[in-house]
């Protein structure tokens, strides 16, 4: 968790909010344009993020994303920003 960000920093962030970052790198066998149209379908990406139930697209970059968790006997659901950088 990130709690340090300032205000304005990214277009989401708060006074005392704190973002989760998930950073990695993934090679693809594809060309960019397929890649690229895989990217921006808020469905696909739905399918390929770890623990996301589904996504809206916010604006080009920008998605709302919500997971959804059971442990054991409780469900819940969960609802954050996604910027793809």
């Amino acid at each position: 968790m990130i709690c340090d960000i300032p205000p304005g920093t990214l277009p989401y962030v708060k006074e005392n909010d704190c973002i989760m970052q998930l950073t990695g790198k993934h090679t693809v066998n594809t060309t960019p344009a397929i890649l690229w149209t895989i990217l921006m379908d808020t469905d696909a990406l739905a399918r390929i993020i770890p623990g996301i139930s589904r996504m809206e697209k916010i604006s080009d970059n920008s998605f709302k994303s919500f997971i959804d968790i059971k442990l054991g006997p409780v469900n819940s659901s969960f609802s954050g920003d996604l910027l793809l950088e």
